[in-house]
């Protein structure tokens, strides 16, 4: 069946519009949408990232001395590569001569006059002890024969064991100040680590 065609110049005229609109967006529609087009060039590819964290370092060192004192000089600055057993700082010697002389001097004491006070401090003890037992017999005869109170023996037997515990304490001091005790060893070992 045949197309009618349009009878009048106008009618002609505008159908002929829309079919050259039709054919144009069709021809268009066919090639497509228009793109840029850039030559292949090789370069290389930098790429900036922005990143937040932490850095760590792969090992740490921690300084220390075992004794206190003034730093009279530093001998390597910051960054500076040292050897094991290499000296990094100088302290003020005076306080360590001190504490040693101050070590001596108690080792000293203690090898001689400590020694010989709690030797004299276990005989007075042992002889103390000696007195009370002495004086609880007395008492605990006259007890017996009915001259004293039970209170009065009490007594007694209480100062004997007041006496015995002294010579305990006294004997352990001594012991303590003894050659080659607890007291002298501390005090070569103070003098050791000065």
């Amino acid at each position: 069946m045949p197309i009618p065609l349009p009878r009048s110049r106008a009618a002609r005229a505008g159908a002929g519009a829309v079919a050259f609109l039709l054919l144009a967006f069709g021809a268009r529609a066919l090639r497509g949408r228009p793109v840029e087009a850039v030559r292949v060039v090789r370069e290389d590819l930098v790429e900036t990232l922005v990143v937040s964290g932490r850095v760590l370092a792969r090992s740490k060192a921690a300084l220390g001395s075992p004794v206190t004192g003034r730093v009279e000089e530093v001998l390597v600055e910051e960054g500076d590569r040292v050897k094991a057993g290499q000296l990094l700082v100088r302290l003020d010697e005076r306080e360590a001569a001190a504490a040693v002389s101050e070590a001596r001097a108690r080792l000293e004491k203690v090898r001689e006059a400590d020694r010989r006070s709690a030797e004299e401090e276990r005989r007075q003890a042992a002889l103390r002890l000696e007195i009370e037992e002495r004086q609880l017999a007395r008492v605990a005869s006259l007890r017996s024969e009915g001259f004293v109170s039970e209170r009065e023996e009490d007594d007694a037997r209480q100062a004997r064991d007041l006496a015995r515990s002294t010579l305990a304490a006294a004997t352990e001091r001594f012991r303590a100040a003894a050659r080659g005790g607890a007291d002298e060893r501390a005090a070569v070992a103070a003098l050791e680590s000065g």
